[in-house]
């Protein structure tokens, strides 16, 4: 088999064992890759913002895995499971409705709650932890509100359930070299 080949097979077969992991252990699939894909989105803001992997803080590497791993993937699971199963005057809500949700009912306190947690896994006071909050907060919902909606439109459109977590994952490498450079 020629390389190309099997890097090709190898890649399908990594897709079918991560399909399986989905089915079989939803949340702590999710839960991993969020980890795996905010300590990336973290190493990629610092090479970013310093032309170089050098200085590279494990203290902030680790925060944001944490909290991509054990605050972002259960959250948007189990928001995602409410948007599916929610119903509005007994229709079930429309992709636009589940977008409109996204948006106004979960994005300003999630946002707020990431900024503080974030701040404060990296180090930072609970006082200079509000201060970033209560400074920071409207830019990162108004670049929030222009980066998510799109991500969050094509989701609710053309992701399947299962696997919006991991797309959010995907734009979430960018969005949280974002935060980091704003943090």
């Amino acid at each position: 088999m020629s390389e190309k080949k099997r890097t090709k097979a190898d890649a399908v077969s990594m897709w079918q064992h991560y399909q399986a992991a989905l089915q079989k252990r939803p949340l702590q699939t999710k839960a991993i890759t969020s980890a795996a894909m905010g300590a990336f989105g973290e190493i990629v803001a610092h090479g970013l913002k310093h032309k170089s992997l050098q200085g590279l803080s494990l203290q902030r590497i680790l925060a944001f895995a944490l909290y991509s791993g054990g605050i972002t993937a259960p959250v948007m699971h189990a928001w995602y499971g409410f948007l599916e199963q929610c119903r509005v005057r007994g229709d079930r809500l429309s992709n636009n409705g589940k977008l409109l949700f996204d948006r106004l009912l979960l994005t300003p306190p999630f946002l707020a709650l990431t900024l503080f947690t974030l701040s404060l896994l990296t180090g930072a006071s609970v006082a200079a932890s509000k201060t970033l909050v209560r400074t920071k907060y409207i830019t990162a919902l108004w670049m929030n509100w222009k980066v998510w909606t799109l991500t969050q439109y094509l989701s609710f459109n053309y992701v399947p359930p299962h696997l919006r977590v991991l797309w959010g994952n995907a734009v979430a490498v960018w969005w949280n070299c974002y935060l980091s450079l704003a943090s």
